[in-house]
């Protein structure tokens, strides 16, 4: 029997998750290190150097993580401290989706990312655990790839429409998002708190092409 989603809560020790997307996951956040490392060198800004001939990148676990020299930018330092966090606490994970944005998405009083019907069963719905209400709303932990907290609620509005909503709009601001962007969704639990979270990514369409109707 097709279950209902009220129905669907269950426990995610039941399900086999892969490591595989976790894995994917942690080395995209470790790419964004690399990415602000390379745009603070532009800056001017002098990673640590091996020898003092060149920048060193040391494995300490399984990924390998950037070490910065002490006079590295306080504000990369930061970053890395965050996003080194946030890597260490992604449990169980789920392959991602993709979503282009449109009107209603970015401008309007809505404030929400509206998740259509196959993204939220094979991505979201497998990692509720019992208690969760999508009805009621999930509190939701959404960040982005340099590690910000934006605390937002996933539910389902009329019985038909799953978002996510409250705090949407201060992360569309934020993160200077905009009408035809393609973002990229993951789902995770907290390892140590077991949070529900997302992490979102965005990227600019190679070609622009009219952007389909949603699908509630």
């Amino acid at each position: 029997m097709e279950r209902s989603p009220r129905q669907s809560n269950f426990s995610s020790t039941s399900v086999a998750f892969s490591e595989e997307p976790k894995e994917r996951l942690q080395a995209s956040l470790l790419l964004s290190i690399l990415k602000d490392t390379e745009l603070n060198k532009e800056q001017g800004v002098r990673p640590m150097q091996q020898h003092r001939q060149s920048k060193t990148i040391q494995a300490s676990s399984c990924l390998s993580r950037p070490q910065y020299d002490p006079q590295h930018s306080a504000t990369g330092l930061h970053l890395v401290r965050i996003v080194n966090t946030l890597i260490d606490s992604i449990g169980d994970c789920s392959e991602p989706f993709e979503k282009q944005l449109t009107t209603s998405d970015i401008i309007g009083i809505q404030s929400r990312l509206l998740v259509n019907k196959t993204d939220f069963a094979t991505s979201i719905l497998p990692m509720l655990e019992k208690g969760d209400d999508i009805e009621v709303g999930i509190p939701v932990k959404t960040f982005n790839p340099a590690g910000k907290a934006y605390p937002m609620t996933f539910k389902i509005w009329c019985g038909r429409s799953h978002v996510i909503t409250s705090g949407w709009n201060l992360f569309v601001k934020d993160n200077r998002l905009e009408v035809s962007d393609i973002v990229r969704v993951w789902t995770f639990r907290d390892v140590w708190t077991r949070e529900l979270c997302l992490l979102i990514s965005s990227r600019k369409p190679e070609v622009q092409q009219p952007i389909e109707k949603e699908e509630t």
